[in-house]
């Protein structure tokens, strides 16, 4: 399969996120509402999809681009985890992190952590792979629940006044 988004336009397997020769591709999701990410879809792979993700749960990025993911993680970003082989175990942050902004990337060692989820055997060699999709939890932002509960309230008063 040659579907999903890569993140440079070159020959195979270089059109697609990477971690090699210590370069490590990230693709910046961004999402109109906090969501909470459940599981990636891996389109073509070579090798593996080993992924490292990273969430920003507060504020507006700055631009990211010509960063290194440990520079992130200075400016706010979390790590949601390194997941082995994702295009075989789909699932992502267990720890229900929320967030706008998302990072998805090859794994990168440089930013410690263990493996989550099903299987946590880290391969050797370079891991290219397309994100073709995501599926996400859309999390209410704190106004909608207050909004929800004036509402109900006054429709609780109302009925009261009725009666």
């Amino acid at each position: 399969m040659w579907d999903g988004l890569g993140d440079e336009y070159a020959s195979a397997p270089n059109h697609a996120i990477d971690n090699e020769s210590g370069d490590y591709d990230m693709l910046l999701l961004q999402f109109s509402a906090p969501v909470s990410l459940k599981s990636l879809s891996i389109g073509w792979v070579q090798n593996d999809s080993d992924v490292s993700l990273l969430a920003l749960p507060s504020g507006t990025p700055a631009d990211p681009t010509g960063k290194v993911w440990q520079t992130l993680l200075t400016e706010g970003w979390v790590s949601a985890g390194n997941y082995y082989d994702v295009k075989q175990n789909p699932n992502v942050n267990p720890g229900d992190i929320v967030s706008k902004y998302w990072l998805v990337g090859a794994y990168n060692s440089n930013l410690g952590g263990s493996f989550l989820g099903g299987n946590q055997n880290i391969t050797t060699g370079t891991d290219y792979f397309k994100l073709a999709g995501v599926n996400a939890c859309v999390i209410p932002e704190p106004t909608s629940f207050v909004m929800a509960a004036l509402g109900i309230a006054s429709s609780a008063m109302l009925l009261r006044r009725r009666r």
